[in-house]
Formats: C-alpha cells, sequence, structure tokens
C-alpha cells in the first residue's frame, strides 16, 4: 500500500492537529516503508519533523534522530514521529560538504568521513519523503544536505567496503581456507548489491528490503549482473572446493564496473588503495 493511498484515504485530515502544531518554520515529510512502496495493510505512517529548538505543543517528538514516540490522531490512530532539530541537521550537513569537496578535489577523499546508519535512514528519508507542510522548507533542507548527491555518497561507502571485503575473500583462498571464503563471499555479494542498488538511485540503507527494491529496477539495471548476485545469496555457494568463489567475484566485478559506468565520478575508487571510511 503507498503512501499516496493512505493519505487519498483522509489520514491528512486524521493527523490534522499534528498539522496545525507544526511551525512555519519547521516541515514535515511523511517517511518510511510506505513511501517506498515497501509496506504492507499493518504497516503504521512514519512522519519526520525537521525543525529549530524543540517540538511545537501538541508535538509529541523527541529531539533525536534516533528517536521517535507516537502522536495519537482523533480517531485513535498512532503515527509515529521522529524529530530532527536544525543542530543535527546542521551537523550532517558538514560531512556531506567534505564528500561534496571530494567530487571536485581528490585530496578530500583521504579519510572520508562516515555517516552512521541513523542519520543514512534521515538524509534517504529527506531526499524521498513526501512533503506534507512547508514545502519551501523542506526544499531549503535538501540543498542544504545535498541530497541529490546521497545516492553518489551511500555508493561510495559500499564500494570502498566491496574492495575490503575482495581483499579478504583473496586472502582466505591464499591461506588455503576455501570454506571461509565461500563464507565471506555472500558479504561480497551483498555490499556490491547495495553499492549499484545506491548508484541506480535506491539509498535505503535498509538490507531487508534491498532484494525488493533489486527486482523492480529497469532491465539495464538486471542486465548488468544483478539477477546471479541475487541467486548466489538466495542458493549461498557450496562449501570446500573454493571454485565459487572464482565464479562468485566475477559477477560482482561484473555488477561493480556496472556501477562505475553509472556514476562515472567514483571511478578513481576502481582500485581505492588509499582512501579509507569507517563501517
Amino acid at each position: 500500500m503507498s503512501v499516496a493511498n493512505i493519505l487519498a484515504a483522509d489520514v491528512t485530515a486524521d493527523i490534522g492537529g499534528l498539522v496545525a502544531a507544526v511551525r512555519p518554520s519547521d516541515t514535515l515529510l511523511a517517511v518510511g516503508s510506505l513511501v517506498n512502496g515497501l509496506g504492507s495493510s499493518s504497516t503504521e505512517l512514519d512522519l519526520l519533523l525537521l525543525g529549530s529548538g524543540v517540538p511545537s505543543a501538541g508535538v509529541s517528538a523527541t529531539v533525536s534522530s534516533m528517536s521517535s514516540s507516537f502522536y495519537r490522531t482523533g480517531s485513535g490512530r498512532a503515527v509515529k514521529v521522529r524529530f530532527c532539530s536544525d543542530e543535527e541537521l546542521y551537523r550532517i550537513a558538514g560531512t556531506v560538504d567534505h564528500f561534496g569537496q571530494a567530487l571536485i578535489e581528490p585530496s578530500a577523499w583521504a579519510n572520508l568521513p562516515h555517516l552512521e546508519e541513523p542519520a543514512q535512514v534521515l538524509l534517504h528519508e529527506v531526499r524521498n519523503g513526501i512533503v506534507l507542510t512547508n514545502a519551501s522548507i523542506a526544499q531549503s533542507w535538501r540543498e542544504t544536505l545535498r541530497v541529490d548527491q546521497f545516492h553518489l555518497y551511500v555508493a561510495t561507502l559500499y564500494l570502498l567496503r566491496y574492495a575490503a571485503r575482495r581483499r579478504n575473500v583473496l586472502q582466505q583462498m591464499q591461506d588455503g581456507d576455501a570454506e571461509n571464503a565461500e563464507w565471506m563471499l555472500l558479504e561480497c555479494l551483498e555490499v556490491i548489491l547495495a553499492g549499484a542498488l545506491a548508484a541506480a538511485g535506491e539509498t535505503n540503507p535498509r538490507r531487508r528490503w534491498h532484494l525488493r527494491l533489486a527486482r523492480r529496477l529497469d532491465a539495464g539495471f538486471q542486465a548488468a549482473g544483478v539477477a546471479r548476485v541475487i541467486e548466489m545469496i538466495r542458493t549461498r555457494p557450496s562449501a570446500g572446493t573454493g571454485e565459487a568463489v572464482a565464479v562468485g567475484l566475477s559477477v560482482a566485478d561484473e555488477l561493480r564496473d556496472h556501477l562505475l559506468r553509472r556514476c562515472p565520478q567514483l571511478s578513481m575508487l576502481a582500485a581505492p588503495s588509499t582512501v579509507t571510511a569507517g563501517e
């Protein structure tokens, strides 16, 4: 069920008390699984309130991008609301600015700052959320946070992780532990699939949704080897011989190369020997 269907079912009116409490300097977005077309009939509506200071009176939410509380509508419906303050948003913007500089100045790639998962979730939601109030404020935050470049940031992190995991797999093979190499190969495949999704504009950091997101992308994406990567993840390589490693890495490299063709700005990461990023 899409958020459009839910909003069409008088949910906008149902959260009228919450909308009325949003200040002119704040903005309210519908976010979460419903917005991404991933929810079910029982999925709750998630809202994200961006604003200064503390929420207005009547808005039940806490000042943290990691915390949430529930707003009880007039009809008794529970809606989960998260609040993120200007201070937190500007802190995240500083990291995003550093990444923007790296796209222009290669030396900025060194020690690329890492955004923790809650911040990545927040950027994904600001990028994809449906604006319910004060669209101009939402657009201002989208520009400040450079969410138009967020898919490149996510793709970068996964490319770096893939390179590290790939080295681990090869080292295990060199040490004669084919079984563990094949086990590590699974994480390699999951990481490069996540990176390819980001390159295609799918920035959802929740891996539990990556299979469904990959299935619904265009034929060009499917032809890039994603179907083979998914099948290897689903079936898992048989242990012991190490033959699956060479095949798996070849398929993963094909998807990595497709990612780099989609995002030529990241071509220097094909062999990232001097670039680091946190986990």
